[in-house]
């Protein structure tokens, strides 16, 4: 079982350490990542709501996207 915090412990991770990674999963920069989830929640009203925030959200949607990855597979993930 994955706890909420794990999940993310592993998108802070990824968007802060490894670049690389962040590209290939969710197909841009971790700066152009966070501007998105701002301009989200800001402009756009994307809310966070129980225990999902705004940039779990949209890593979930993007991963989803960029890897063509099935429901199951993002549950697993997130």
């Amino acid at each position: 079982m994955v706890s909420y915090n794990t999940s993310m412990i592993w998108l802070n991770e990824i968007s802060q350490r490894h670049w690389k990674r962040c590209v290939k999963m969710f197909r841009m920069k971790a700066t152009t990542l966070q501007s998105l989830c701002y301009d989200l929640k800001i402009q756009h009203g994307l809310k966070a709501l129980r225990r999902i925030c705004v940039i779990k959200k949209t890593t979930m949607f993007l991963y989803t996207l960029a890897l063509g990855a099935s429901n199951m597979e993002v549950q697993e993930r997130f």
